[in-house]
């Protein structure tokens, strides 16, 4: 590895982005625990200098946990077959976080796209594992398809669908 490919890879791995998308694939493994409490008790989110950057790997965070519901619809709608292999749940997240920006977060969708597929770039170079860029252009493909459908994705799906069905069945049963 080069110096230039280490000092970048570095940025990386101390992004918002990056962190984020580690804490939601973490909390997916554990299943106990929020991603946010994930998030903080990295040691590697204290190393962001900005706290702007800490904040916003807190909201990139926290919008996917109170928003997954629709981005998972969403994903669901993008995605017509769920294959499992090692990179799954590092995919998953990182779908998650993209859509989540594109949105929610109006972030510039060239900025959610390009940074959001950067992590999964980069992912190979801090394990030991090589993600193949076919996943990549996967993900990207469905990042993009996202961005071009904007306004017709924030419309198809109800914020009661970030509730937990029995919960949504209930309040319906109790309240109409």
């Amino acid at each position: 590895i080069t110096q230039g490919k280490k000092e970048k890879s570095y940025d990386v791995v101390t992004s918002s982005r990056y962190l984020a998308v580690m804490a939601l694939m973490k909390q997916a493994k554990k299943k106990n625990c929020s991603a946010s409490t994930v998030l903080e008790s990295d040691k590697q989110f204290s190393y962001l200098k900005d706290r702007r950057d800490r904040a916003f790997a807190k909201l990139l965070v926290t919008t996917v946990e109170r928003r997954k519901g629709q981005i998972e619809l969403v994903l669901n709608d993008c995605i017509k077959k769920h294959r499992k292999n090692k990179f799954a749940l590092l995919v998953r997240a990182a779908l998650q976080v993209g859509v989540a920006q594109l949105l929610f977060l109006e972030t510039p969708q060239h900025a959610a796209l390009k940074e959001t597929v950067e992590v999964l770039r980069t992912y190979g170079l801090h394990t030991d594992n090589d993600i193949s860029e076919q996943l990549i252009k996967f993900a990207n493909g469905v990042l993009r398809h996202v961005s071009r459908n904007v306004e017709e994705y924030r419309n198809a799906y109800k914020p009661t669908e970030n509730l937990a069905q029995w919960f949504r069945e209930k309040l319906i049963a109790d309240w109409g």
